[in-house]
This record gives structure tokens, C-alpha cells and sequence, in this order.
């Protein structure tokens, strides 16, 4: 018989038993796993449940590395048991040694875990691949306002979840909006890192919807107007033969210290 090697994937966080999972059939799901892993914490969050998917690349040129979301690198600088798992994945990669090169990419996947749990044939409920790795997160009760601060001092401010809109938690923890930043520019990112902005609808503006564990980011209108401003070809070309200039003078230099 072939031999196959056995899948496995993670989940951690608010499970009752976290850790490495071999997958025992090909269409292995969301719920099948977390109900193999003993079910959800009552002190679980599943609207911040999140699924990190592993890609591997390879290249003959490309340095060995691993990239990571910014919401898996929280988790990892935040948890313990994480931090050791994917610490020891980074060793062994480094310590891999082939001809083409592996750059493992981690890439989250946004879904809703309590529909995945209520309804086994639901979208929501995934296959599992290979690599995937599961974190469902503790149960927040706090929002985070962060960004363009009207008379604070702070880059945040954290504030308790009351069920509101997100311009109520700007004007009424955060000092509220300056001259450089309004409603319309406000953008919320859920728990699970799901984002939403602000709706203009002419005569007046809605803010989004709030969740538990949200951060709410005021965005300056001076950074959308820099980051809108179109590219000056004639400057970056110029800039692009100042470099190339500056690398041929130094090839000239070395190559004349050691014909010397």
C-alpha cells in the first residue's frame, strides 16, 4: 500500500484540549475538529475565531522565511503555548535544507464559527487543509479607538463595550473628531480581523456597527490624501537611475581594489 503522510493541523485559544490534530478524513471540517478537541471554553469568543491557512512556496532565489498576518502575530506574542509552537515551526525551516528554498506564508480565512457549529452543511463550516491552524480567542468585553486622537495624548483608548455605533466610542472616549479626521473616515475591525468603514449617504454619514474586542481606527484625512496622491513617474524613474548609479560607481570602485 502507498504510503501517505498524515495531515495535521492546529487549534488553540479557548478549546478544551489545544493542540496538533492529525486529520482523519479527507473532508475533515471546522466543527468536526473543534467538537474532536472537546468543544469551546465557556470563556470562549467565537465571533473573534479566526482560520490561518499555511501556503508553501518554493524558489531557487527566494531566502528561506516566514510570513505571518499581524492578527497571528498578536496571538503569538500574546500566548504563550502559540509562541512555542510557531517558534519551533521558524526552527525547522531554517534548518531545512534543499535545493529550492520553502517561504511559508501564513494567510487568514474569515468565517462565522457559530454557523459552522449550528449547521454542519453550512459555507461556514470549512474543510480543513493541510498546515491550517484554528485560534478562537478569549471573550472580550472592551472596544479599542486608535488612530487620529482629538486632545489625547495616547496612540489608544480602550473603553467597555456598550453596544454602540463606532462614532459614539470616538466622541465619547476619544475627545470625539478633529478638523483632519471625521466620521466618514472611521474604520472598524472586528475581532476576527474582518473590516468595515463608515457609510456616506449624502446628507449624513453611519458609522459601523461595534462588536466586542473591535478597534476602531480614525484615519486622518492628510494620510488619505498622501496615499491618494498619483505616482510622479518622471521622480521615481529618477530616483530608480540614482540607484542604479550609485551600485555601478561601487562595482567600479571594488572592481578597480582588486585589480590593485
Amino acid at each position: 500500500a502507498d504510503y501517505q503522510k498524515r495531515k495535521t493541523d492546529k487549534i488553540y485559544g479557548e478549546i478544551s484540549y489545544e493542540g496538533n490534530y492529525t486529520i482523519v478524513k479527507d473532508n475533515e471540517t471546522v466543527s468536526s475538529l473543534i467538537s474532536r478537541a472537546g468543544g469551546l471554553t465557556k470563556f470562549s469568543y467565537s465571533e473573534g475565531t479566526i482560520l490561518f491557512r499555511k501556503y508553501i512556496y518554493e524558489s531557487e532565489y527566494q531566502e528561506n522565511e516566514m510570513v505571518l498576518p499581524d492578527v497571528l502575530l498578536d496571538s503569538i506574542i500574546n500566548t504563550p503555548g502559540i509562541r512555542d509552537v510557531y517558534t519551533t515551526e521558524m526552527m525547522r525551516n531554517l534548518q531545512t535544507k534543499k535545493n529550492s528554498i520553502d517561504s511559508i506564508v501564513y494567510e487568514p480565512v474569515y468565517f462565522d464559527l457559530e454557523k459552522a457549529l449550528s449547521n454542519p452543511k453550512s459555507k461556514h463550516n470549512i474543510v480543513l487543509q493541510e498546515g491550517d491552524s484554528i485560534y478562537i480567542p478569549l471573550k472580550l468585553d472592551v472596544v479599542t479607538v486608535e488612530g487620529s486622537l482629538y486632545f489625547l495624548d495616547a496612540n489608544s483608548i480602550s473603553a467597555p463595550f456598550l453596544g454602540k455605533r463606532a462614532n459614539y466610542y470616538v466622541k465619547n472616549f476619544a475627545g470625539g473628531y478633529s478638523k483632519d479626521n471625521d466620521k466618514s473616515n472611521t474604520v472598524v475591525v472586528y475581532a476576527n480581523g474582518v473590516t468595515k468603514k463608515s457609510r456616506n449617504f449624502g446628507l449624513f454619514t453611519l458609522s459601523p456597527k461595534v462588536k466586542p474586542g473591535s478597534v476602531i481606527k480614525v484615519i486622518d484625512d492628510r494620510k488619505i490624501e498622501k496615499i491618494s496622491k498619483p505616482i510622479d513617474w518622471n521622480e521615481a524613474i529618477e530616483n530608480t537611475m540614482l540607484k542604479i548609479t550609485a551600485i555601478m560607481t561601487l562595482w567600479l570602485l571594488i572592481d578597480r581594489v582588486a585589480g590593485n
